[in-house]
């Protein structure tokens, strides 16, 4: 994940990058928060508007997939401790404080009567053994894909398939130069070869009996993570720098008007590279085309840029938000009707600023713990 958006002169600016980061956050934000309105009239105008969010996940594994190897592109096996304490600072603080911060409000809320909340239910995933899985990004279950039941924090599904990436990528550093030769083997084998062997190529979510772990690393939504790796590859070796603005411009149009056909078509309405994520690795890719084109013509607001940057800790907090405003409403202004737009955007806002707070006070606190 991109850590910040300041880049040294020698480096490209990134910003679009970041700008993507904060639409797939928001996007993510508010396809839960839409839930607020289940059961009442706005019901279905909710859904019409906010339905394609949750494939904001999508956007986020491509990114991921470009960061990891832009940053790491010239790492060997000497690098290996680098990375992975790079990795495991950017993620696993946060994400072990959510989780336990969102365990302590789960079992101390009636949720009951938070109607439309269609997480409310998952009273398993607070178990002492669920958090523990989930903190070791182990899935709750390994049959029921994409999610495979979860995490305690149920947005940390994501990182499950994150942190699998992050372990082959580590793995890969040992051959040193050699390093995308084992990836293209690896995810070669496990994406296509197996699955084609097992007869499972054609599946829309397949899994092995008693594969275990091995049926989330089959998951289509994996090659979106190549494919961002790929488009990182080709950023490096500098053939991705359209700067003609009767070129980039077009292309840029084109770009948002892909997934904008998917959003209005509500076609391919799944996760995974050959469904909704489709949309978005074309998006990518003319986007990353046309960089330099961006960041010589075109200012991306700062406030993007700060939910870009905060966007991890929106995509973690934003859960245990929407909790604690409930829960704060509940015991103010308990005849409060909650089920309307008002209180579903203001969640929404109090979600980014708590996520911004947590960025410049938290995260970036535990990022400089590793660079000292």
């Amino acid at each position: 994940m991109l850590q910040n958006s300041s880049l040294t002169e020698n480096k490209p600016n990134l910003d679009y990058i970041q700008a993507l980061r904060a639409l797939a956050a928001l996007m993510v934000v508010l396809h839960h928060a839409k839930a607020f309105l289940v059961g009442t009239v706005y019901e279905k105008l909710s859904f019409d508007l906010f339905w394609p969010g949750a494939f904001g996940v999508d956007l986020f594994f491509i990114i991921s997939g470009f960061i990891i190897v832009y940053t790491s592109y010239d790492y060997t096996r000497k690098d290996l401790p680098t990375f992975i304490k790079k990795r495991f600072i950017r993620i696993w603080p946060l994400y072990f404080i959510a989780t336990m911060i969102y365990a302590l409000l789960f079992k101390n809320t009636d949720l009951s009567t938070m109607h439309g909340f269609v997480y409310s239910d998952k009273i398993d995933a607070v178990q002492s053994l669920n958090i523990i899985k989930s903190l070791l990004f182990i899935p709750l279950n390994f049959y029921d894909p994409v999610y495979f039941g979860a995490a305690t924090l149920f947005v940390g599904w994501t990182l499950n398939y994150e942190v699998y990436f992050y372990i082959v990528c580590a793995t890969g550093l040992l051959f040193s130069r050699n390093k995308y030769w084992f990836y293209a083997l690896w995810f070669l084998t496990t994406l296509f070869i197996i699955p084609s062997f097992m007869g499972l190529a054609t599946t829309i979510r397949p899994t092995i009996e008693n594969g275990g772990y091995f049926n989330l690393t089959i998951q289509s939504v994996v090659w979106e993570f190549v494919f961002g790796a790929c488009v990182a590859i080709l950023f490096k070796k500098n053939m991705l720098r359209i700067k003609d603005p009767k070129k980039a411009i077009p292309l840029i149009l084109i770009a948002f008007a892909i997934p904008a056909y998917g959003y209005v078509t509500k076609r391919n309405t799944m996760h995974g590279v050959e469904y909704f994520g489709m949309y978005y690795c074309i998006m990518f890719f003319l986007l990353t085309s046309c960089h330099q084109f961006i960041k010589d013509s075109i200012k991306i607001p700062k406030t993007i840029l700060s939910i870009g940057d905060a966007s991890y800790s929106l995509y973690l907090l934003h859960p245990i938000v929407f909790i604690a405003l409930f829960k704060l409403k509940e015991r103010l202004l308990p005849t409060l009707d909650y089920q309307n737009f008002y209180f579903m955007f203001i969640s929404v806002i109090v979600s980014i600023l708590v996520s911004i707070l947590s960025y410049n006070y938290l995260e970036k606190k535990l990022i400089n713990i590793y660079k000292k």
